[in-house]
């Protein structure tokens, strides 16, 4: 009778618990699929769906999470495979497994990364304190000599603020370790867009921050971020200026988002494609890609004139000196000397 009572108890738990579910692209990770779903798989929460989306991975990703699976009878039966015809890239999967998913809640995790046991359920329970729509974890970012932990994490900001905040990037824009009331993606008819798959959680998180109600953030280390792929998006950003380009029109499309936003957001916003164009910029000249660099010189140039001391154009020498191609490319050697003695500096 005892167990008869325990056992109703459990169902019970079981179906007060909200559905979450785990999105998980897969390409290309064979050395690293079987820590992330491991990871995955051994979480204490238990009502959870996990959905991974295979872009035509070319390597054995797919084998080797079947025989992880085979460790985990139990979750079987909430596990969901799906498999594109073609490569079609990081934000059409993403897209994908948002319109696969069934849970109230979801959360990103990239299949090269891994997190901890009780992420989710550390997750839910600050999601349940304020009913937020938006909770994140501390980030542990894994370089081949060094772990580097999160550092700022917005905690006691509410959601405006905080959004402020993370458009002037004093906060990380990975969606990664974050968990997502399902619906601001629904309602708001928030998607990935395909063609950009660097940066391309700058494209949603903003919209995102900007739709939700209420923000949570759990003070604990709960997501590990793989930094020694070198066939990840980012081990490749600095030597392709088609991933340039992408940063670029991600911070376009969020520019025009926020245009007939609050002003302080539009301004903001502003502020920041501009210094993200200089960036790019000087990425052009250090690859001496002179059409990225005549392609971007474009970009900065439109930007409104009051938003140009952002980057020191304010200073008509400076700003003469950096819109010639080959006078910029004669001060590399100083700039780059500069950022060695900040860098020593901090």
């Amino acid at each position: 009778m005892n167990e008869e009572r325990e056992e109703s108890v459990f169902i019970i738990s079981m179906m007060e618990e909200p559905l979450v579910s785990i999105l998980v692209p897969v390409y290309g990770v064979e050395r690293y699929i079987e820590r992330c779903a491991r990871s995955l798989f051994e979480q204490t929460y238990e009502n959870l769906e996990f959905v991974f989306v295979n872009d035509c991975t070319p390597d054995k990703s797919m084998e080797v999470l079947a025989k992880v699976m085979e460790d985990y009878p139990e979750r079987k039966g909430q596990v969901t495979i799906l498999s594109h015809d073609t490569n079609r890239g990081l934000a059409a999967v993403r897209n994908t497994l948002l319109d696969h998913c069934h849970g109230e809640f979801l959360i990103h995790v990239d299949s090269d990364d891994w997190v901890e046991s009780h992420i989710v359920e550390l997750l839910m329970k600050k999601q349940q304190e304020n009913d937020a729509d938006i909770v994140s974890g501390l980030m542990l970012f894994h370089f081949t000599d060094r772990v580097e932990k999160e550092a700022n994490s917005g905690t006691g900001l509410d959601k405006d603020t905080y959004l402020q905040e993370f458009l002037r990037s004093h906060l990380r824009w990975f969606a990664a370790n974050r968990l997502f009331r399902t619906t601001l993606y629904r309602e708001h008819a928030i998607r990935w867009e395909e063609g950009i798959n660097l940066n391309e959680d700058f494209l949603v998180m903003p919209r995102l921050l900007y739709y939700a109600r209420q923000i949570g953030v759990v003070e604990e280390y709960t997501y590990h971020y793989e930094r020694r792929n070198e066939n990840s998006y980012m081990e490749k950003f600095a030597r392709s200026w088609d991933l340039q380009q992408q940063v670029i029109k991600s911070h376009q499309f969020i520019d025009t988002f926020f245009q007939d936003k609050e002003p302080v957001l539009r301004e903001t916003t502003h502020r920041l494609t501009i210094k993200q164009y200089r960036d790019m910029l000087w990425m052009t000249l250090e690859n001496n890609n002179r059409k990225g660099y005549d392609y971007t010189m474009r970009h900065i140039q439109t930007m409104p004139h009051e938003y140009w001391s952002e980057i020191g154009w304010d200073n008509g020498l400076k700003r003469w000196l950096e819109s010639h191609y080959h006078l910029a490319r004669l001060t590399l050697p100083l700039r780059r000397w500069h950022g060695r003695r900040v860098r020593s500096d901090e």
